[in-house]
């Protein structure tokens, strides 16, 4: 087993809002605070049914930024995953989305970049939701090396880490089928906390 990539990032989360929710009993949800939205750029914002035509919508926006924050909706779905592959440089990729068979969401970082420091590092994360008959509502956002994922308004939270090469990456959405239903998407990229250098 090798070291992780040199000056790789540590796990770092971003601030997340904690509160209680009903009804059927307490419940905590974890959402982004709402100051991240002083970070949001260049938004994108898209509705339709067929995921060739948000695909290439995504593909002509060329994204610049490898921090951004993607929120959609969207069936999800009986057969087969549901979701959304950010692909990036030589033929990289990490997969977010939704298992109905499982019942479960997930990150799949096996093919993010560099996985070859531990092997148990290419791995697939996942935690249990049953949407019932609401569309599935995602968050996902992406700082550099770390990935967050919040489904249905924070019932359901991952992180993960994962060392993708240089470069922006492009949302691209899947289903089973070309045609899932309604999908409503909206995506910004986000400015850096840090200072610009002088």
């Amino acid at each position: 087993m090798r070291p992780a990539p040199a000056g790789a990032a540590r796990h770092v989360q971003l601030l997340r809002a904690v509160e209680g929710q009903g009804p059927g009993g307490l419940r905590l949800v974890q959402q982004p605070v709402e100051s991240i939205r002083a970070l949001r750029q260049k938004r994108f914002s898209w509705s339709g049914k067929e995921a060739d035509g948000l695909n290439a919508a995504l593909r002509a926006r060329r994204a610049s930024r490898t921090s951004f924050e993607l929120r959609a909706t969207f069936p999800a779905g009986t057969e087969a995953g549901t979701g959304w592959k950010l692909e990036g440089s030589g033929g990289t990729y990490i997969t977010v989305g939704y298992d109905p068979r499982k019942r479960e969401i997930f990150i799949d970082r096996t093919h993010s970049g560099d996985t070859g420091f531990s092997p148990q590092f290419p791995a697939r994360t996942a935690a249990p939701l049953i949407p019932g008959r609401e569309a599935l509502d995602l968050v996902v956002l992406v700082d550099r090396s770390t990935i967050e994922v919040f489904a249905q308004r924070g019932e359901v939270a991952i992180t993960s880490l994962f060392y993708p090469p240089e470069g922006a990456m492009t949302p691209q959405f899947f289903a089973p089928s070309g045609r899932p239903g309604q999908i409503s998407v909206e995506l910004w990229d986000l400015a850096s906390t840090w200072p610009a250098p002088r």
